[in-house]
């Protein structure tokens, strides 16, 4: 058996294993990884200004959030909302984010933002619902039927989405930098 016998077997090998892999990953359900938006200095109706970021996790449950208000002229006050000092969910039929602020024996307020876009596009920025009496707004008390109130004028979430590559692209690189080492390991040395 000569060299050139075992390099046919082994490209033959080589391309069979590439084409399972590439038929499991075209086959896979498609992944979604965790997304998060993020706000940079959007202009509520009182002078105030929203800024942060959320983030839903793959199932399109909130998982994380961290957003800031500045005080206006209504009298609702700068707040950041952050996870243990609110409550907070994601209304996806709605494209809806509802942050609640809690004091020990009540619900103190809350921010509610509507978007124009789906919270799970394919899209990197999705358009905030804005203008005074609109959707997206802040409010002094439970429900906003009473008291302090501001709306936001309108601006854009930004999908903050990092690259990481799926398994099966893992996989490939991994198969090919092995067989690419196999190859010159097995290599005949040349003689001079």
């Amino acid at each position: 058996m000569g060299i050139s016998y075992k390099l046919r077997r082994l490209a033959f090998g080589a391309a069979v294993a590439s084409a399972a892999l590439i038929g499991l990953a075209a086959n896979a359900p498609g992944a979604r990884a965790d997304v998060t938006w993020v706000f940079n200095d959007v202009g509520l109706s009182d002078g105030g200004t929203l800024a942060g970021s959320f983030t839903l996790n793959d199932f399109g449950m909130l998982s994380g959030w961290d957003l800031t208000t500045t005080a206006g002229s209504s009298g609702v006050g700068a707040y950041t909302y952050t996870p243990g000092l609110f409550n907070g969910m994601v209304n996806l039929t709605h494209d809806e984010l509802v942050l609640w602020r809690m004091t020990p024996m009540a619900y103190d307020g809350g921010l509610q933002l509507a978007f124009s876009g789906s919270l799970f596009g394919s899209g990197t920025v999705d358009s905030l619902i804005g203008g005074v009496g609109g959707p997206s707004v802040e409010c002094g008390n439970w429900n906003c039927t009473a008291g302090p109130e501001r709306f936001a004028l309108g601006g854009e979430a930004i999908d903050a989405v990092s690259a990481i590559p799926e398994p099966a692209t893992w996989t490939m690189m991994l198969l090919g930098i092995g067989a690419t080492g196999f190859y010159i390991r097995r290599r005949s040395p040349r003689l001079s």
